[in-house]
């Protein structure tokens, strides 16, 4: 249990590593792009909205007084000392301007001015700075409000009720009115286009924490680096995700036409790589047919999709492949191929047909490749695995096929694959991409290694090659299979050989 703890704690450290690296957050992008642009879609509406609708606009009034030395006058020349002291009024002025002394009067003013207009207790709210030009003797003031008309108003109160206050305190007139503040007709703020900046910015940001919050507690395998590196097994290949991939397999259902016909040449060449590995792992066998068992955690990996395809492409090198449908439970590869499944292991076990009349020959026009169906539902299926005549149809097949490819069961919570497992060659394990939890993968692998079953490898199925940014190194174009099976199965013939 400890050391679990250990490989699970240590994975998750490296995969944080991995999912921060350059190359983690672009294939955090490329996996979660929809994400990230719906919530940057949200920010930039929520943005929209709240400026369009909810946040009050912001109108702006501005007047500007002049101040001078009262003893010089307006027109006279300022000495140093006179400038300095000027400098000096402008400070004192603008403290001034915002005291109370000022604002008191002003805002009684703009009630009385306002009084039809406004509820007391609703009256819009004002804002007043007050800045100066550097080396000069202009005094700005600026009244920010949601009303441009108290905007307008409390402006030029503001400067009237200054040049009152100027000549009470200090005895001075040396206050006069430059620019009086105009109605504003355009509010300063909000400012759409920089608030829609900031949601599509801050819909961005959360979208993508949220994206790597999600690869972070995700603890299922996304490429073939990933599950060699966490899993520490032989891959014997990787079958790529395509697109039409699922649809074509549905269709073809229907149709009932082969598996891989309307596939893509991504997911041909995956599969001849796979069979090619196999072959040379089982190279020690001589005498008899080779006996591979496909089985996965959980259903829903495509182990029966894979078993299906192998066992095509390996037909089409010039093998004879017999592929058999060991899951008695929940069989599919009926359904893939358009057989009827009331004849098949179970009926041959249970003495009702012999092989001959239950196995499929020559199907979807691949003479090499036979299908041996599940048969009808047993009552006891691992009994009749475990079963003398179940052994010796598997023997019989051995002497009459070069492959046998065995549709296995899941095998996290059923014994059927432990089972089958002792009668084959070796097990090859599909794990589908964004399924399953690394350590379900990894309980069902030790379940299998604890039962002394030779583990052959890892068959990483529905491998998204352009959102995880792995590639092999070329690149393929679609083709048609039944355009190159003469080609296939010289080639496969030549490996065969060399072997």
């Amino acid at each position: 249990m400890n050391n679990l703890f250990s490989e699970g704690a240590a994975d998750h450290s490296c995969a944080l590593d991995t999912v921060f690296s350059p190359a983690g957050l672009l294939n955090v992008i490329l996996r979660f792009w929809k994400l990230i642009l719906l919530f940057v879609l949200l920010g930039g509406l929520a943005a929209w909205g709240l400026t369009r609708y909810v946040i009050k606009p912001v109108y702006r009034a501005n007047a500007t007084i002049y101040a001078w030395n009262n003893t010089q006058g307006a027109n006279g020349n300022a000495s140093t000392q006179e400038f300095y002291l000027v400098t000096q009024l402008m400070n004192d002025y603008r403290e001034l301007l915002t005291s109370r002394r000022v604002q008191q009067p002003v805002e009684a003013s703009l009630k009385t001015a306002f009084a039809g207009t406004f509820d007391e207790n609703n009256f819009p709210k004002y804002k007043i700075s007050v800045s100066t030009t550097r080396n000069t003797r202009i005094v700005s003031v600026a009244v920010e409000s949601s009303s441009p008309q108290v905007a307008q108003v409390a402006a030029n109160e503001t400067t009237r009720v200054f040049a009152d206050v100027i000549r009470e305190i200090l005895k001075l007139d040396n206050v006069q009115m430059i620019d009086t503040a105009l109605l504003p007709d355009t509010p300063v703020r909000p400012r759409m286009y920089i608030n829609l900046l900031f949601g599509i910015f801050l819909g961005g940001l959360l979208g993508g924490a949220l994206a790597l919050l999600l690869e972070v507690l995700d603890r299922t395998l996304k490429d073939p680096e990933q599950a060699e590196r966490v899993l520490n097994r032989t891959m014997v290949g990787a079958v790529p995700l395509v697109g039409a991939l699922e649809a074509a397999r549905k269709a073809n259902e229907k149709r009932r036409t082969g598996l891989l016909k309307s596939g893509s040449r991504q997911v041909g060449e995956a599969f001849r790589l796979v069979r090619t590995n196999l072959h040379f792992l089982l190279s020690e066998r001589r005498n008899g047919g080779r006996m591979v068992m496909l089985t996965s955690t959980v259903s829903g990996e495509g182990k029966s999709s894979c078993a299906a395809a192998l066992a095509q492409v390996t037909a089409q090198s010039g093998k004879k492949v017999l592929l058999i449908d060991g899951d008695l439970r929940k069989s599919m590869q009926q359904a893939l191929w358009g057989l009827d499944r009331s004849k098949g292991v179970v009926s041959i076990i249970s003495g009702d047909d012999n092989f001959e009349s239950a196995v499929y020959r020559g199907v979807q026009g691949e003479e090499k490749l036979d299908v041996l169906l599940a048969g009808p539902l047993p009552p006891n299926p691992s009994e009749m695995l475990m079963s003398e005549n179940m052994a010796e149809l598997l023997n019989r097949c051995r002497k009459e096929y070069d492959y046998i490819f065995i549709d296995a069961p899941p095998c996290l919570s059923i014994a059927d694959p432990l089972v089958l497992g002792q009668l084959v060659d070796g097990v090859v394990f599909v794990v589908a991409c964004n399924h399953t939890r690394i350590e379900a993968v990894r309980r069902t692998l030790a379940q299998l290694e604890r039962g002394g079953i030779r583990l052959l490898g890892i068959l990483l199925n529905k491998f998204n090659l352009r959102k995880s940014g792995y590639s092999y190194g070329y690149h393929y174009t679609d083709y048609g299979y039944a355009e190159n099976n003469a080609a296939d199965q010289t080639n496969g013939r030549d490996e065969e050989d060399k072997a």
